[in-house]
C-alpha cells in the first residue's frame, strides 16, 4: 500500500466518524476538515475504498444511526 493510499483510508474513515457525530454538517466541509484538498478528490477517495458516492456513504451511515 502506497502512502498516500494510506492517507486516503484513514482520512475516509474519519469522514465516517465525522457524519456520525455531525450529520448535518455539509460534506464538502468534512471532506476538507479530514484533509481532502477538493471535492474531486474525496469522491474519488470514497468511491475506491467504500464502493459509495460521497452523497450514498451519508445516507447510509445517517440511516445506521
Amino acid at each position: 500500500m502506497r502512502f498516500t493510499d494510506f492517507l486516503q483510508f484513514h482520512r475516509i474513515n474519519e469522514v465516517k466518524d465525522m457524519i456520525r457525530i455531525n450529520a448535518n454538517y455539509n460534506l464538502l466541509n468534512i471532506a476538507l476538515e479530514c484533509g481532502f484538498n477538493s471535492a474531486s478528490s474525496f469522491h474519488r477517495a470514497c468511491v475506491k475504498y467504500t464502493g459509495k458516492s460521497p452523497r450514498d456513504l451519508k445516507k447510509e451511515i445517517q440511516s445506521d444511526s
